[in-house]
């Protein structure tokens, strides 16, 4: 997993599709929200 970092804690979003098996899960947060590709989020 790298190095993660924790996400912005005022992020707000919503799920939006959980793959098979869990394996990912799509949100309804971006780039535009201060998301980056090493953070962490608790869901």
């Amino acid at each position: 997993m790298g190095n993660l970092k924790p996400g912005p804690r005022d992020a707000n979003g919503r799920i939006l599709t959980v793959g098979p098996q869990s394996s990912f899960v799509i949100v309804s947060l971006d780039y535009t929200n201060g998301i980056r590709l090493d953070h962490l989020f608790e869901i």
